[in-house]
């Protein structure tokens, strides 16, 4: 499907994300600077439910931007995604990602 966004909502949706990333920086930050480091590491499985490739890339992006999260791989419905913590493998946090992304997605017709 063509590049199409919402734009108001594009633009809630990058305030929403620098104010997670600012709430994960602080959780990565306490992880480093504390004298236990206290790491979970795992590789999650993320479904990607948006319709365009430019909504797929705003959210494996977006996932790869918040500290604790690295998307590794994508594929046609889900990224494979590396967590730091438990905190960061969140999939209801990461499902309320996606949907704020697929908001911002205009439908063609």
């Amino acid at each position: 499907m063509p590049f199409a966004i919402k734009t108001t909502e594009f633009a809630k949706y990058i305030f929403w994300l620098v104010v997670e990333i600012g709430k994960s920086d602080w959780a990565v930050t306490k992880i480093i600077v504390s004298k236990n480091v206290a790491l979970q590491q795992r590789f999650i499985r993320v479904p990607a439910e948006q319709t365009s490739d430019f909504s797929k890339m705003v959210f494996a992006n977006s996932i790869t931007i918040t500290p604790g999260t690295v998307t590794v791989e994508t594929e046609t419905d889900h990224f494979i995604v590396h967590s730091l913590t438990d905190e960061a493998a969140d999939q209801k946090a990461l499902a309320n990602m996606s949907k704020r992304v697929s908001k911002t997605e205009r439908t063609q017709n």
